[in-house]
């Protein structure tokens, strides 16, 4: 899955609104503030969004650090962000946002069941993207991976406060329920739900969109996982919540062969967290009426870790 970064574009105004939250950062070595700025080795690309309520934002990151470093303890907190990346950029008032999961090489002879060990190499490097892909292992214990959502949520707080969108989500999925945190906060939780939801991040829309199925708003939750997915931001979990909602009729009229077709989508972002529940799900489409073909999705399923 490629990499992307996200810029929130403040008013030339606006600057003041931050200054006490940078220099914060910057003496808690969460980034330091240069003439521009560069995002951490295994980020790249960027599109640049409107800021909303700059202040409160900073606000926020500053919660973020709070928590990072109340579970990482006596630990030093893993991170490519003291020297390398400015999350500010005063040349074009910019905050920089990154999100989605680090890549795993599978052409360098590597097996999904080793994407554990690669990912958390990487993470306690520093590196955002893997700390919120090891997170997810260890949340979800897929791939052979014992779950520990104690550390799970210790990596999403890592990555979160390197302004990673989809960390900040998860994050406030453990803050809303207690999962994993010290204090359970969950008005907090709701906030970075929200927050990520509101840049767009898939993360954030398949947990507000989650919530809304909890209340059984059915519809209300198919519309979010399908702008999403209109607006190309969907990940490989919001591509198997959108085939359920549609092979299911879940919130929209059943439609099972898009359904089928949006799973198959969610398949070609392995080892992307959703897409080995989307290949199980063909392989139980599949398995009365072409039980060969289904048992390479069951196969695929197991690479992937679902039933280890």
């Amino acid at each position: 899955m490629s990499s992307k970064a996200i810029y929130i574009i403040l008013p030339s105004h606006a600057w003041f609104l931050i200054n006490t939250a940078l220099g914060y950062f910057a003496r808690t070595k969460a980034f330091s503030l240069n003439s521009h700025h560069s995002s951490p080795p295994c980020c790249t690309r960027s599109k640049r969004v409107p800021v909303v309520q700059a202040e409160s934002t900073d606000l926020m990151m500053n919660e973020i650090e709070d928590i990072a470093r109340e579970l990482w303890a006596e630990r030093s907190i893993p991170s490519t962000t003291k020297n390398a990346h400015d999350m500010y950029d005063e040349r074009d008032n910019t905050i920089e946002f990154i999100e989605g999961e680090k890549e795993f090489p599978l052409d360098n002879n590597e097996h999904y069941s080793q994407r554990y060990n690669y990912f958390r190499d990487a993470a306690n490097e520093g590196c955002p993207k893997a700390q919120h892909s090891l997170g997810l292992l260890l949340w979800s214990g897929f791939g052979n991976v014992e779950t520990n959502p104690e550390e799970s949520a210790k990596y999403h707080a890592a990555a979160a406060r390197q302004y990673h969108l989809d960390a900040i989500a998860v994050l406030g999925g453990c803050l809303r329920t207690g999962s994993g945190v010290q204090k359970r906060n969950v008005q907090l939780g709701l906030n970075l739900i929200d927050f990520s939801a509101s840049m767009g991040n898939p993360s954030g829309i398949n947990k507000k969109a989650a919530l809304k199925e909890q209340n059984d708003d059915y519809e209300a939750a198919f519309e979010l996982y399908r702008n999403c997915h209109r607006n190309g931001k969907a990940n490989a979990l919001t591509l198997f919540n959108l085939a359920w909602c549609y092979y299911h009729g879940e919130g929209t009229v059943k439609d099972r062969e898009k359904g089928l077709l949006l799973w198959k989508d969610a398949t070609k972002m392995a080892p992307d967290e959703g897409s080995e529940e989307a290949a199980y799900f063909i392989h139980e489409h599949l398995v009365r009426d072409n039980p060969t073909e289904a048992e390479k999705w069951l196969q695929l399923s197991r690479d992937l870790g679902l039933n280890n």
